[in-house]
């Protein structure tokens, strides 16, 4: 995942459906881990955007 960030990727999620855990990489280096049953958000990329991994995965 650091490779696209360091390719001018701005966000990137690893989705891991075993562990229902989600890493969110920024391109300010941040890195976050989101359980299934919050939800995502596409922040300043995908504006608006949310999605609970828990109700696509079930």
């Amino acid at each position: 995942m650091e490779d696209y960030i360091a390719a001018g990727c701005r966000l990137a999620w690893l989705i891991d459906p075993e562990a229902r855990k989600t890493w969110v990489y920024a391109d300010n280096g941040d890195i976050q881990t989101i359980p299934f049953e919050e939800a995502l958000s596409g922040g300043t990329v995908l504006t608006g955007f949310a999605l609970r991994l828990a109700d696509v995965f079930k």
